[in-house]
């Protein structure tokens, strides 16, 4: 692994020049668009240098001259003001803060190019596209304290997210360092519950989500959009855009990792950053800084080329942590889209391919042991549609849990007719393995379903029913007055996600037992995963479609949320009716 950009320099502002030749030598590993912004940088430096106490250009380039200038001095009294900085948290919390050379070229070109008429910043518009944990709060939390203390009497600091907990979590670490600053500087500011000021200068810093009331007026001088690619609300963007407008010297920062839409605001100024990097579009007042993978980099294969998506590698980000992300990625295919979104800023889509087949195959025993503790899932398809039922008997055999999983699935008639060519073979099978039934009609004989469930859990050690209650509340109503324990499981992430990740645990533990179904295979073949920003993670199920039908594993994700739990902590992902 090349460790040389992870080496800690002093805030000085000759960083930032040595930080872009590194880059664009490749001393540094880095992808395209980065490369060209440090040669953008080195190229409008050498054009607009000035030494301020004899107001002399230092290029000797003097054709076509800039309105631009370029003060180190500017640059190096803001990275003076994160010497005095604390750090807020672990190890180093306390301890003055001493910048990594990716930062200092950020602040270099946030505040080292000044228009020469005005005096006003050139980049008012800075877009930084960074892997997790490579200290953006840190940055930000400073460049924050410093704007509310020096830019200006009456400013106004807005950060945003798409809910308001995720735009307080910067605003949170800036008002643990203002707090943790030298006396004569804390001194400076005051804290409420929702807002950081400076009374001398009349400035405040407030944070706004989606649907904040405090959106409405707004005229801010600096917006920090957190976590940018997540937000998929235009309209708050489109606020906060035009509330800057009416200020000359303004500052919009997009800081952000990647995420899994492209159908977003950010996107598109991602997309307009790498245009004006190209040359076909002229923005003066526009810089990013993209920490990216090249397209045809590997991170799951290549450790080199980590450090193209996170420039604080062995600072804030430790190289053993991201291993075993990388690990985890490679091993469980559930997580492999998130830490390549998330680490390594690609863009990937949501869903993934769940596990191999084989993994599924490795567990195929002769006969189910129906004994032992049953847990139920249902999913109940659209009226034409498919209809699940899973049985999780769980065993305990001198400590070793396993579980043994039986499938029953119903069709109309009708729409089993229906089906396209191709299906047909493999719903034939479901049918000869008796697993699959076909019901009269043209919609889901709920009368039958019912029949075959208390049929199964007749004689049985029934722990709990587990439902999706949409379009099934005739039949809920139904099997309440036969005293069966029903159990509601929600089919948001924030249900499905701890037990499916824990059923691909023991499917790869080889605790899942099944007889040989190829039309239960076909539907785990089927299996792809939906994942969140948080790496919360559910099964995908497209109900109006019969190309891939993944019910049965569904149900069989709502029966493990009780089955993999030991009795007093059952209940934990549902309510009962």
């Amino acid at each position: 692994m090349n460790k040389s950009a992870s080496k800690v320099i002093p805030n000085d502002v000759a960083s930032a020049t040595t930080y872009a030749e590194q880059i664009v030598s490749g001393a540094i590993p880095s992808n395209k668009y980065l490369k060209l912004s440090c040669e953008k940088f080195l190229r409008e430096k050498q054009d607009t240098s000035y030494d301020l106490s004899d107001d002399v250009r230092l290029s000797d380039k003097s054709s076509s001259p800039s309105p631009y200038r370029y003060e180190e001095a500017r640059v190096q009294f803001v990275l003076d003001w994160f010497k005095v900085c604390p750090h807020t948290k672990g190890e180093l919390a306390g301890k003055p803060l001493i910048l990594s050379p990716w930062q200092i070229f950020i602040i270099a070109n946030i505040y080292g190019f000044i228009h020469k008429e005005t005096g006003y910043r050139k980049h008012k518009n800075i877009l930084i596209e960074v892997g997790r944990k490579n200290g953006k709060s840190t940055l930000l939390s400073g460049l924050l304290s410093f704007e509310l203390l020096t830019g200006g009497e009456g400013s106004l600091l807005v950060s945003a997210a798409t809910m308001s907990a995720q735009a307080k979590l910067v605003w949170e670490d800036t008002k643990r360092m203002t707090s943790k600053l030298p006396s004569k500087l804390k001194e400076q500011y005051r804290s409420t519950v929702s807002e950081i000021s400076v009374p001398s200068k009349f400035s405040k810093y407030i944070y706004v989500g989606r649907n904040s009331d405090r959106l409405d007026g707004l005229n801010p001088n600096m917006v920090v959009v957190d976590e940018a690619a997540a937000i998929e609300d235009r309209n708050l963007i489109e606020v906060l855009t035009s509330a800057t407008g009416a200020r000359p010297n303004y500052l919009f920062i997009y800081i952000t990792t990647s995420s899994f839409s492209k159908d977003t605001a950010y996107y598109e100024q991602y997309e307009y950053a790498k245009r004006i990097l190209d040359g076909a579009v002229e923005d003066p007042e526009f810089f990013s800084a993209i920490y990216e993978l090249d397209e045809d980099d590997n991170p799951l294969e290549d450790e080199t080329c980590w450090i193209k998506a996170n420039p604080n590698l062995n600072v804030s980000l430790g190289e053993e942590y991201l291993r075993s992300q990388v690990n985890q990625a490679v091993e469980i295919p559930a997580k492999r889209n998130n830490v390549l979104v998330k680490h390594f800023n690609r863009w990937e889509s949501s869903t993934s391919t769940w596990l191999p087949t084989d993994l599924w195959k490795q567990s195929v025993v002769p006969e189910i042991n129906k004994t032992g503790e049953l847990f139920v899932g249902v999913d109940l398809g659209q009226t034409s549609d498919l209809t699940a039922l899973t049985f999780i008997y769980r065993h305990n055999e001198d400590g070793e849990i396993h579980y043994d999983v039986d499938f029953k699935c119903f069709i109309p008639e009708r729409t089993f007719d229906a089906l396209p060519r191709s299906l047909k073979p493999i719903y034939n099978r479901g049918v000869q393995e008796k697993i699959l039934y076909i019901t009269e009609g043209s919609a889901t004989d709920l009368e039958y379903v019912k029949e075959i469930l208390l049929e199964e859990v007749s004689d049985k050690n029934l722990n709990a029913i587990c439902w999706d209650s949409w379009n099934a509340q005739m039949l809920l109503q139904q099997l309440e007055k036969e005293g069966l324990p029903l159990l509601t499981i929600g089919q948001g992430y924030g249900y499905l996600s701890a037990p499916t990740k824990s059923l691909e645990i023991a499917i790869r533990n080889n605790q899942v037992k099944h007889t040989n179904s190829s039309f239960i295979e076909w539907q785990f073949n089927n299996c792809e995963i939906y994942s969140d920003n948080n790496e919360n993670i559910k099964i995908s199920k497209k109900s109006n479609t019969h190309s891939k039908k993944v019910d049965s594993l569904v149900a069989l994700v709502m029966g493990f949320s009780q089955a993999e739990q030991e009795p007093e902590e059952q209940h934990n992902y549902s309510y009962f009716l």
